[in-house]
């Protein structure tokens, strides 16, 4: 749970139960008429309560976006985490990097509102705060990775190499999850995987 996120942390099953019907509602809301569908009203006509309570958990719509991003984020990387004790050590660098890629695009294409939060995401920030970088989610999952396997890169360089790779990255893994015919989404993903090794290749383990 994001609890810096939230104005009150839920205690009692009656308040639990409120912030649950606020988040279902905004998801269903967001699904079905885009985000900006999602407004603290409809929210809070669809969750069957009044438009104060929304306000008692979060000061705005924007935040409790956050909130949601970041918990669908969450699940994605506990699945990555997951999938990265089964292939730890059991295959090569490019191998391994392959499959977690695959993975995570699986995972983030498949969730259920992965895809609106991330559009919400990008379309509420400026170009560079809402590109990918080692400081974001994205970012600090993958180089915890890149540090299991070993990759030296030159310490002048290493900031500079990894965002490069987290920012192209993460356009082409948003392209695959928001085209709708699979073969192509295939076909970005494969590009993406390849332009990772290709480029991070030089500095892998011998």
């Amino acid at each position: 749970m994001n609890k810096e996120l939230l104005k009150k942390i839920p205690k009692q099953v009656r308040s639990k139960e409120r912030l649950k019907g606020i988040l279902k509602a905004a998801e269903d809301l967001a699904l079905s008429g885009g985000f900006e569908a999602a407004t603290t009203s409809e929210i809070a006509q669809r969750a069957g309560i009044p438009v104060g309570s929304f306000y008692q958990f979060f000061d705005d719509r924007d935040t409790m976006f956050e909130y949601l991003y970041i918990e669908a984020y969450n699940s994605i990387e506990q699945a990555q985490i997951k999938k990265a004790e089964e292939l730890l050590g059991q295959t090569a660098w490019d191998e391994f990097i392959k499959k977690m890629l695959q993975n995570f695009w699986r995972v983030a294409r498949d969730h259920k509102s992965f895809r609106v939060l991330t559009r919400w995401h990008n379309a509420t920030r400026p170009l560079l705060d809402a590109t990918a970088n080692l400081e974001g989610p994205m970012g600090q999952m993958f180089e915890k990775f890149i540090i299991l396997l070993g990759f030296e890169f030159p310490e002048n360089k290493r900031s500079v190499i990894l965002n490069v790779m987290i920012a192209n990255l993460s356009l082409c893994i948003d392209l695959a999850i928001e085209e709708k015919d699979e073969t192509q989404a295939s076909l970005f993903m494969e590009e993406a995987i390849e332009m990772v090794l290709r480029y991070i290749g030089p500095y892998a383990p011998q």
